[in-house]
């Protein structure tokens, strides 16, 4: 359920980093764990990329791991927050990013999504991400 291009938006549209020379994840200043909105039944990762290409385009160089996470009616309740858990432990120890430059973000249900995630973290053994959390319409 967790896919990933390991080319960066930061590699596309960086003024310091020419396309031709893409960056790792692990090279980027910060990462942002994407989780879109949609109530839960509907919408596509990618579906705010104008506006993270605007950020990358303004801002540090970036890397986005947007989930797609099963909707509903399918999909019951909790398994998008299982999966957006299962997403944050592939960033940690498959990518192997630090959790200090790690950002979860996401609108509306993925707003509530962000908050669900880190209460579902505080019991775990998994280090929190501490890049920040930023939630539009939660």
């Amino acid at each position: 359920m967790v896919s990933h291009s390991r080319r960066t938006l930061c590699s596309f549209i960086s003024e310091r980093v020419p396309p031709e020379q893409p960056r790792e994840p692990e090279q980027c200043e910060l990462v942002i764990y994407y989780l879109q909105g949609g109530g839960y039944k509907t919408g596509r990762p990618a579906t705010p990329l104008d506006s993270f290409l605007r950020v990358a385009e303004i801002a540090a160089e970036i890397a986005v791991f947007a989930l797609n996470y099963s909707l509903a009616p399918e999909a019951k309740w909790p398994t998008q927050i299982n999966q957006a858990v299962a997403g944050y432990r592939y960033l940690l120890e498959n990518m192997k990013l630090d959790p200090a430059r790690i950002s979860v973000q996401g609108d509306s249900a993925g707003g509530h999504m962000v908050l669900s995630c880190y209460s579902a973290l505080v019991g775990s053994t998994l280090p929190k991400p501490i890049g920040g959390a930023f939630m539009v319409s939660p």
